[in-house]
């Protein structure tokens, strides 16, 4: 069902039969994420534990700065 519904969307997606229980993957992403938690440390240690041997983490964040204009 969810090949249908993607190809209907004209998406290119890929599916995989897999166990739910041992999932791994090749990469975590998240954009401005990190900055936000409060214990950023655990959550990139839980990040580590799904990753494939090999995979990669990829944080996007910063610091936010605004200026005034007088």
């Amino acid at each position: 069902m969810a090949k249908e519904k993607a190809a209907n969307r004209n998406l290119h997606a890929g599916f995989r039969i897999g166990d739910a229980e041992n999932i791994l993957f090749d990469a975590v992403i998240n954009r401005h994420l990190l900055r936000t938690l409060p214990n950023p440390k655990r959550a990139v240690s839980e990040w580590k534990l799904v990753l494939r041997p090999g995979g990669k983490v990829l944080i996007i964040d910063g610091i936010r700065v605004t200026t005034q204009v007088c």
